[in-house]
């Protein structure tokens, strides 16, 4: 797949969800080839990690913005991080 490149060479957040979405639907619509569509799923989710990664930096620049570098944040602050809705391990 080939993505889109902001001047730094690299693909701005906007872009990439972007992309991601574009990949959903092409998947959704269920008339991709099978190497085709794990090839689509593959992309996906490389790209929802790096977009998930690149959340969590932001959100905690933010915290650090918010509380300065070296404050203790209040339980108030904390919120639990962005993670997709995955089964627990049963054992």
């Amino acid at each position: 797949m080939e993505y889109s490149v902001n001047t730094h060479g690299e693909a701005t957040f906007e872009e990439r969800l972007e992309q991601l979405e574009a990949l959903a639907d092409k998947i959704e619509a269920g008339s991709l080839p099978l190497q085709e569509l794990m090839a689509a799923y593959e992309d996906g989710v490389k790209l929802s990690a790096g977009l998930r990664l690149e959340l969590e930096l932001a959100k905690a620049r933010i915290m650090e913005i918010k509380l300065g570098r070296d404050a203790v944040p209040e339980p108030s602050d904390l919120t639990e991080p962005c993670e997709p809705d995955a089964p627990e391990d049963e054992e």
